[in-house]
């Protein structure tokens, strides 16, 4: 599963230009047995296109918990913080295991 949520988002950063999702969350991962994929990425009302170092993007958009502290704080920001927000998925996945063992 990790896998495809990678690949996802690998294709929407290697468009050109690339796009940026915003709001990358588990909420808006949809998991599907009907194909030979099982995730599919949901929820582009946020997504931007990103043509350059110099593009500036809207101040404290997507949810504040997967929120790159950049996009925050700052309107210059990239294609990085929806890895940040992979982070907070893959801390919801694997954190929530290393909290319960007994």
């Amino acid at each position: 599963m990790t896998v495809e949520l990678l690949e996802c988002i690998q294709y929407l950063h290697g468009l050109d230009p690339p796009i940026i999702h915003r709001d990358i969350k588990s909420h808006n991962v949809l998991i599907s047995q009907n194909n030979n994929r099982f995730l599919k990425l949901c929820d582009f009302g946020l997504a931007t296109d990103h043509r350059g170092l110099s593009m500036s993007h809207t101040l404290g958009v997507g949810t504040a918990k997967y929120m790159a502290p950049e996009v925050g704080f700052t309107t210059k920001y990239d294609i990085k913080v929806d890895i940040y927000s992979l982070g907070i998925i893959g801390h919801e996945l694997f954190g929530f295991f290393e909290n319960n063992i007994d």
